[in-house]
């Protein structure tokens, strides 16, 4: 069974080269980037695959009211309020931390696509989310409106249809281009987009290995959580898909002080990328995530000869890090003078 999706992708993202020795990388092994930082709908990335899939759930449901949640810079909830509006939909985001005084990145695009935003310390958000935001779905049914609840990174069962379509097209762009890719590398942060494209190889039979670079959380927590959606998937659309896999590849350790927080060498490679081929990563999840595959393949740690590295998107959220930017640009200048 393959659920129904919305037509909000257009055309394929590009698959494009990288030179590593551009980014003082020496390696043998060919890197490419899968671009789906060019998903289009004000650049949502990643999150536009998940959403065909669940915003079409969302209409069979005939839902009024969309409610999700997320950090003050999720590219899942930007990426939720701008959907919301283009297809008719209220949306209602609860975000963990406190409403700051000026509105950058995403949270900045959310106020003008005029979403309901809610705010709350990290006790609250969790007791909300668990309880599947069951106070805002009273609230809007005595409005007579039918609410949505879509999970942090539209990561479920419907959300990884987004990534296993993607596994497809990303091994027919390969074959037109000459080569079968080795191995898959994504940002691990709500495991969706990891765990759609190794359940995408299970149904294709011709599963690439996918190293998931894990942002948040460690490597126990995303084998969980990908048996978890598994098990969901199969139980919803009569697949078997095995809950462990050969195939899914974590590692947790370039997560650095914590979710959202850059080290100056992941601004480094950040810069280092922008300047060699004028791609953008952001400092939470592509970033740090490029950061350590990089290092990986330094160390040959890895020696896979052609490999994916998947662009999920970001660039609001590398905005609202200015400062952060800032203060990196500073250290560099002190060290060199």
């Amino acid at each position: 069974m393959h659920p129904a999706q919305l037509p909000l992708l257009g055309s394929p993202t590009p698959l494009q080269s990288i030179e590593t020795s551009k980014l003082g990388v020496g390696s043998e092994s060919r890197l490419w980037i899968k671009r789906d930082d060019l998903t289009g709908t004000a650049l949502s990335g990643n999150k536009l695959r998940k959403m065909a899939y669940v915003l079409s759930d969302a209409k069979a449901c005939k839902a009024d009211v969309l409610i999700t949640c997320g950090d003050l810079q999720s590219n899942h909830c930007r990426a939720t309020a701008i959907l919301a509006r283009q297809l008719g939909f209220e949306v209602h985001l609860v975000l963990h931390g406190r409403k700051p005084q000026v509105s950058q990145g995403n949270l900045m695009l959310e106020h003008l696509a005029g979403a309901a935003i809610s705010y709350c310390n990290w006790r609250d958000y969790r007791a909300l989310r668990d309880s599947g935001f069951a106070e805002l779905v009273s609230h809007y049914a005595r409005e007579n409106k039918k609410a949505y609840v879509i999970p942090t990174g539209a990561s479920n069962e419907i959300g990884l249809w987004g990534y296993v379509s993607a596994y497809t097209e990303i091994l027919g762009q390969c074959e037109e281009k000459g080569f079968k890719p080795d191995l898959l590398v994504c940002a691990t942060g709500s495991g969706g987009t990891h765990a759609g494209l190794v359940v995408g190889g299970a149904l294709a039979e011709q599963g690439v290995p996918v190293l998931g670079i894990a942002v948040c959380d460690n490597e126990a927590y995303f084998r969980q959580r990908y048996s978890e959606d598994v098990t969901a998937f199969n139980q919803r659309y009569g697949y078997e898909v095995q809950g462990s896999s050969s195939n899914f590849l974590i590692n947790d350790t370039f997560i650095g002080e914590g979710y959202g927080k850059a080290s100056p060498d992941v601004w480094q490679v950040i810069c280092r990328l922008a300047q060699a081929e004028g791609i953008f990563l952001d400092p939470v999840y592509t970033g740090k995530a490029f950061s350590g595959l990089l290092k990986l393949l330094e160390e040959d740690a890895i020696t896979a000869k052609n490999i994916v590295f998947i662009h999920t998107g970001g660039l609001f959220g590398l905005l609202a890090q200015s400062e952060q930017y800032a203060r990196y640009v500073n250290l560099r200048a002190q060290a060199s003078s």
